[in-house]
């Protein structure tokens, strides 16, 4: 009921701005989306730990690909729900995905073997990004790392004993070792030594969150004054761009570093210049998804190819800053729930809710953009259907949020 409050209130509120915004979701509840989703996750996870990486709704062939950092963020994004909602159910698959992981992938390392990393395999790994495999190639990137550790962080507090803080520590300091004074990290671990020859927009932001999540169930200064400085140096570095990045895992990094600015020297400071920084990125996406509203129906989108995952992703950022916005922002909060309430509805009507991959959300219910060719058309309509771990686990992070705005103040979360 107070989700079609809310929503309801929206209507009002922005009906006169376009006769196309739909804003309602449809049944089953957001609860239920959720659990369907999070057990969509757990299910395709294999005997050996891997999951059912991408599959196709109407059953076609799809390419033959994985990536260990959607692995990773998978897994955290189980261990997300089984923190929020208490289902013990998708603990055996959590476990088993952190195995794999481990068995196949990790390495220690350091003069002391203080440091663990995430080594995929590079064929495998280059493979997913059309990339030839160098030979002899020993790479580590640092997101992936990061997501490990968000996954750790998080079973740590839902099953301790799958979750060793020695592992976790192992994995912070390897990220700290990533990391120069200034704050910049470097995004690879190659052959020995950190290589700054690529860079990712993600993977510094996944940094600070892991270490922030970290700093939670293991309170070491190290990890948050890691985390605030990271934090700081993108807010620099993406001022400094001509576009601003919509960068939703910085969003995330302040929802969790909130209880923990007060542990900072200079936390005020810190709190003020990265919510600042955060509010640039909410309006940036405000803006991509007027425009995206223009090409796209229903309305909501951040893209014009009507994408669910980009659009859940920025969704888990925008709901973690509100989850986290202070008293006195209101104007913030009003771009906020300007953006969120259709980005919700859309992102819902692309889940299935029956049939053998119910739970999975398919990457797009828009046709294919104009401009594109009888080729590339063809790729769409075949893409469109696709069901992507990551475009499971993005909706999972947002509507778990989205829950924990809607309750009372005081209230204890709703547990199975």
């Amino acid at each position: 009921m107070r989700v079609r409050v809310l929503l309801a209130l929206f209507v009002v509120l922005a009906g006169a701005c376009s006769a196309r915004i739909d804003v309602t979701i449809p049944p089953p509840p957001v609860a239920e989306r959720v659990r369907l989703a999070a057990h969509y996750l757990a299910e395709h996870v294999d005997a050996n730990g891997r999951f059912a990486y991408l599959v196709h709704a109407d059953g076609l062939p799809t390419p033959q690909e994985y990536s260990m950092a959607r692995h990773a963020g998978a897994l955290y994004t189980i261990a997300f729900y089984a923190l929020e909602t208490g289902d013990r159910d998708v603990l055996p698959a959590l476990r088993r995905g952190l195995d794999y992981v481990r068995k196949n992938h990790v390495r220690t390392f350091g003069a002391h073997r203080e440091l663990s990393a995430v080594f995929p395999d590079p064929g495998e790994e280059d493979t997913f990004w059309k990339k030839q495999p160098a030979q002899g190639d020993s790479i580590a990137k640092l997101g992936t790392s990061a997501l490990m550790l968000a996954a750790l962080a998080l079973t740590r507090r839902v099953d301790p004993d799958s979750a060793p803080l020695d592992e976790m520590r192992r994995f912070a300091r390897f990220i700290l070792y990533m990391q120069y004074l200034s704050g910049r990290f470097s995004d690879r671990y190659r052959d020995g030594e950190r290589d700054d020859v690529t860079y990712s927009i993600y993977s510094p932001s996944q940094s600070t969150y892991a270490l922030a999540l970290l700093f939670a169930v293991d309170p070491d200064l190290d990890w948050l004054d890691a985390a605030a400085r990271g934090a700081l140096y993108l807010v620099e570095s993406q001022r400094a761009m001509r576009e601003q990045p919509t960068d939703h895992w910085l969003l995330m990094t302040y929802e969790a570093m909130a209880p923990c600015f007060s542990r900072l020297e200079d936390g005020d400071e810190v709190r003020t210049t990265l919510l600042d920084h955060c509010a640039r990125i909410a309006e940036a996406m405000a803006q991509d998804q007027r425009l995206a509203g223009k090409t796209v129906t229903p309305f909501g989108a951040f893209d014009i190819d009507g994408n669910s995952c980009g659009t859940s992703a920025r969704l888990e950022g925008l709901l973690g800053l509100r989850l986290a916005l202070p008293p006195g922002r209101s104007g913030l909060a009003r771009t906020l729930d300007r953006v969120i309430a259709p980005a919700l509805s859309f992102v819902c009507r692309c889940q299935l809710t029956d049939g053998p991959l119910k739970g999975g959300f398919i990457f797009s219910r828009q046709p294919a953009p104009a401009g594109l060719s009888a080729e590339q058309v063809d790729e769409f309509k075949r893409c469109r259907r696709e069901i992507r771990i990551d475009y499971v686990a993005h909706p999972i992070g947002a509507l778990l949020r989205y829950q924990k705005t809607l309750a009372p103040a005081g209230a204890a979360p709703v547990r199975r």
